[in-house]
Formats: structure tokens, C-alpha cells, sequence
């Protein structure tokens, strides 16, 4: 009975110890681990909307050049007006969809790993994702363009 009581006393206050170094250890943590655990978040988020831009640009440009393909096709049509027109802005796209697909083809330099992150990187990112946006409008335009009625007879 004794031996029972002594053992139920070492483990409350065992217990209480325990209790007391891991409240202590967490008023101990500073605030830069907790700054790292943010930078650490950040930096896989940034990663993650990284590779949505890539894969829905690397969509754009298939269906972009999709497009084109089916405008090419086109060109033969006798209801086609304004063939010369047509043809330029064919090329037109071409172009731009070329000048897009090398941009794209240069974002590998802005492949980072989750302990290289830096606020500057994020910054050129989000400027590289701009500029790419911008291409993309514009191939869009063109495009809808290509699409237009003002190229089909009447």
C-alpha cells in the first residue's frame, strides 16, 4: 500500500514538471524561429502560385497556338476577306506567341527551393508574371481579332 502511494506522489509531480518545461519552452521561443516558420509559409505559397502561372501559361500558349494553326487553315477559304489583313495578323500572332514562349522559356531561372526564398526574388516573380500577362493580353487581343466577322463574307 505504501509502495502504491509513494508511486501515485512521483508521478503527479513527475507530471508537473513536464507540464512546466514545455510551458517554459514555448515563452522561450524567440521571435525569429516564429519569423521562420512565416518566411517558410510565404515561400511555399510563392512556390505554389509559381507553378499555377507556369501551367496556365504553358496552357495558353497550346491553345494560342491552336488558334493559329486553325487560321492558317483558313486562309484558302473563298468566303475569306481581306486576306492580306488576315495573313498579317497571322503573322502578328505568330510573332507574339513566339516572344511569349521565350519569356516562358526563361522562367526557369526562378526555380527556388523553399530555403533560398528572399523577398527579392518575390519581387521579380510577381514583376516577370506581370510582363507575361501583358504578352498574353496582347496575343488575346490579336487573337479575337483573327476571330472577328469582319473576315467572312456576308
Amino acid at each position: 500500500m505504501k509502495i502504491i502511494l509513494i508511486l501515485s506522489i512521483v508521478l503527479v509531480f513527475a507530471a508537473r514538471g513536464c507540464q512546466e518545461e514545455n510551458e517554459e519552452g514555448w515563452q522561450n521561443e524567440t521571435i525569429d524561429e516564429v519569423g521562420y516558420v512565416a518566411e517558410d509559409i510565404k515561400a511555399r505559397q510563392a512556390i505554389a502560385e509559381w507553378q499555377k502561372f507556369l501551367t496556365a501559361s504553358d496552357s495558353a500558349v497550346f491553345a494560342a497556338r491552336n488558334q493559329i494553326s486553325r487560321a492558317v487553315e483558313r486562309i484558302d477559304d473563298p468566303r475569306l476577306q481581306h486576306k492580306g489583313k488576315f495573313k498579317a495578323l497571322i503573322f502578328t500572332a505568330e510573332t507574339r506567341i513566339e516572344d511569349l514562349s521565350d519569356k516562358l522559356l526563361r522562367a526557369d531561372r526562378f526555380t527556388i527551393e523553399e530555403d533560398n526564398y528572399d523577398e527579392e526574388t518575390l519581387h521579380k516573380m510577381k514583376q516577370f508574371q506581370q510582363e507575361t500577362m501583358q504578352k498574353r493580353e496582347k496575343l488575346n487581343e490579336t487573337l479575337k481579332e483573327l476571330k472577328s466577322s469582319k473576315f467572312r463574307k456576308s
